[in-house]
């Protein structure tokens, strides 16, 4: 009758049972049976190997009965292990914490009776360690002897005496593995099986080629890569990989002195899919082998494929100069593709390859002289000679604006930033290899981002302004784009839209206020290039999310709406009728829109109006001490003096106030 219906729940001891199935040839862990493996230890002669193999000493340390310079003993250790196999019960109170098996006679007790019958007396015997620790299991406390014991120990650990003589076997596969001995863990308990037969029948070719009388070195030669090739060649060849769940868990522990630990590398089963996808393509089997055996290679490709991100040596690179130069080609073409699809990222690659095809056309001089450097798209002035490409295209009708926001670094970012740094590589690349496509990639129906909305909010200001005929002209001029602004017209667009500081802040503005409009500009720039343009009606900006430094700057717009009222107070009081005491609505609205944003001028403006404001709230309101300063309304909560923005927010108040105050006088 065999021991065992199936495996455990410890990965290290199943590792045992794979390796005596693998040495007996057996089919099923069932198999296993005490005569079996009382016949084992004998053809193996287990004892002499696990005298010669150095692994042994890291599973069990140098303290037990085959290492101890002091109290090696090895007809002990032989005649220990095969009591353990005639005293072999399977009934009995305890319950074994690593098979889950019943037994009686506890390791301690079969130790100590064969101790005294060897005539060693109960007062020597009751000095030794005979309990389980580590010399006779990996990693567990002891309550003897053993410095390893946890503080909060009260009871010794129980396991069956034959677990410890199946744990005898685990040197004759054990490989080390991030200079730790490694244990192989599955969900898929065929394929952790399959990597350690193949590890056994390796570590056993070796042992066979040295002499009886050679130490058995540790074998070091194979990494993270080897065993995921293992198990993508064992799933592939089973067909298990559409259906089953297979990950693979790779633990690294040291038995070892004070410093016993235990590390893991968990391939997860999403990132198996991936490589198995790589993998079952056409030609791309051994370009993937190359990369998993190779240690410089191998992890940082895992962990990019694992995290969705693209490898930087997917890439063409050079390091070195002269005759240390190192040139790297990079990988295949088609196993790029298949990578890009494997991180869900094919959009870059049509865009790319598109892009690529551009500059072939489109390429100036300037351009193509740097263009055969493989870091080429590194360069500061790539992004210019890109941008000067696309322009081109658009104006043949062969890119548009809408495909230019889908290849932004940042399309949720406000200010906008006319970058696609990320991509510039991947671009290269195609270019590098001459490898176009001719095909505009197609957009998705309703893919808009922040970038798009922020965008078509100006495009319809821009177009509903009445200097829009001007505005657009200077937008379409390559030489006259960059020094457009939008000040004005959003103070005009008072006249027919609501317009909100908050969306001034967030959309040509920095968190800190410094005015940021160049992307919007080049972004427009290519928009009025188009041989066709859409009318974009103008409405109020509807952001997904808000901007929460906008929020910090409330308590300073609330401050320029109440001296604007101010203002209209004195102003109205002063220039109202005589007769009449008409208020001079209008007269107002002129004058707000007569203020200069040249700095000179407005501050002049500025001055005068908060002298005249203060001076009628002392002479009206009885209010003596100065209420308006420059510096409340020009500063900005971060203390600094945002001048751009803040003759902007002060202007555009006061003409909201002014065109309240027209439409109130309408309605009455």
């Amino acid at each position: 009758m065999g021991i065992f219906k199936n495996y455990t729940g410890n990965a290290m001891f199943n590792n045992a049972l794979m390796t005596i199935e693998s040495l007996g040839k057996l089919k099923s862990v069932e198999d296993i049976t005490d005569d079996f493996l009382r016949k084992l230890y004998k053809d193996t002669d287990l004892l002499n190997l696990n005298k010669r193999l150095k692994s042994y000493t890291m599973l069990f340390t140098n303290n037990g009965l085959l290492h101890n310079s002091k109290s090696k003993d090895e007809q002990l250790y032989n005649d220990l292990m095969n009591e353990i196999i005639d005293s072999n019960d399977f009934e009995g109170d305890n319950i074994c914490e690593i098979s889950g098996l019943r037994f009686s006679k506890t390791f301690s007790q079969i130790y100590t009776d064969l101790l005294i019958r060897k005539g060693i007396s109960e007062k020597e015997v009751s000095k030794k360690d005979t309990g389980i620790n580590r010399n006779w299991y990996p990693l567990i406390g002891g309550l003897g002897s053993d410095a390893q014991a946890l503080p909060q120990g009260k009871f010794a650990i129980q396991i069956h005496p034959i677990c410890v003589f199946i744990m005898q076997f685990l040197p004759l596969s054990a490989f080390i593995y991030n200079r730790g001995i490694l244990v192989v863990d599955s969900s898929n308990t065929m394929m952790a099986k399959r990597i350690i037969v193949d590890n056994q029948t390796e570590l056993w070719k070796r042992i066979k080629a040295t002499t009886s009388n050679e130490s058995i070195e540790n074998v070091k030669d194979f990494s993270k890569g080897h065993y995921i090739l293992q198990a993508i060649k064992f799933l592939e060849e089973k067909e298990l990989f559409d259906e089953s769940y297979s990950d693979l868990n790779l633990w690294s522990f040291s038995n070892s002195g004070t410093g016993a630990s235990c590390d893991i590398d968990r391939v997860p089963n999403s990132l198996i899919r991936k490589l198995i996808a790589i993998d079952k393509d056409s030609g791309l089997g051994n370009e993937l082998k190359n990369i998993l055996i190779n240690t410089n290679l191998q992890y940082g490709f895992l962990e990019a494929l694992e995290g969705n991100h693209e490898w930087h040596f997917l890439y063409p690179s050079v390091s070195g100069s002269g005759k240390k130069e190192i040139r790297y080609s990079g990988v295949s073409v088609k196993f790029l593709e298949v990578y890009f699809e494997q991180i869900n990222n094919e959009k870059s690659i049509h865009y790319a390859k598109y892009i690529a095809g551009l500059i072939d056309l489109y390429k100036s001089k300037s351009f193509e002289k740097y263009l055969s450097e493989v870091s080429a798209w590194n360069r500061p002035e790539y992004r210019i000679d890109l941008y000067t490409v696309l322009l081109e295209a658009t104006k043949n009708g062969q890119w548009s604006l809408k495909h230019h926001l889908q290849i932004l670094d940042d399309r949720a970012g406000l200010p906008i930033k006319n970058n696609y740094y990320k991509l510039q590589k991947l671009i290269h690349y195609y270019y590098q290899k001459q490898h176009f496509s001719s095909d505009l990639p197609a957009i998705k129906n309703g893919d808009s981002s922040e970038v798009e909305k922020a965008l078509t909010w100006i495009i319809g200001l821009v177009q509903e302004d009445q200097k829009s005929v001007m505005i657009i002209e200077k937008l379409k001029n390559r030489h006259k784009y960059k020094t457009v602004g939008y000040s004005d017209m959003l103070i005009r667009s008072v006249a027919f839209c609501s317009i909100k500081l908050e969306d001034i802040a967030t959309v040509f503005y920095t968190d800190v206020l410094k005015l940021s409009h160049y992307g919007i500009n080049e972004l427009l720039h290519i928009l009025y290039n188009q041989p066709e343009l859409e009318i974009i009606i103008s409405q109020e900006l509807a952001l997904s999310v808000a901007n929460p430094s906008v929020g910090f700057l409330q308590g300073w717009f609330d401050t320029i709406e109440k001296f604007a009222i101010d203002y209209q107070a004195y102003y109205y009081a002063k220039y109202q009728h005589r007769d009449t005491k008409k208020e001079p609505i209008e007269k107002f609205k002129k004058l707000i829109s007569s203020i200069s944003l040249g700095t000179g001028s407005f501050m002049f403006w500025l001055r005068e109006a908060i002298d005249n404001t203060n001076q009628f709230l002392a002479n009206e309101k009885d209010v003596f001490n100065d209420r308006w300063t420059d510096e409340q309304l020009l500063y900005s909560p971060y203390g600094d003096l945002p001048y751009s923005f803040s003759k902007l927010a002060i202007k555009l108040i006061l003409t909201q106030q002014a065109a309240r105050e027209i439409i109130q006088n309408q309605i009455n």
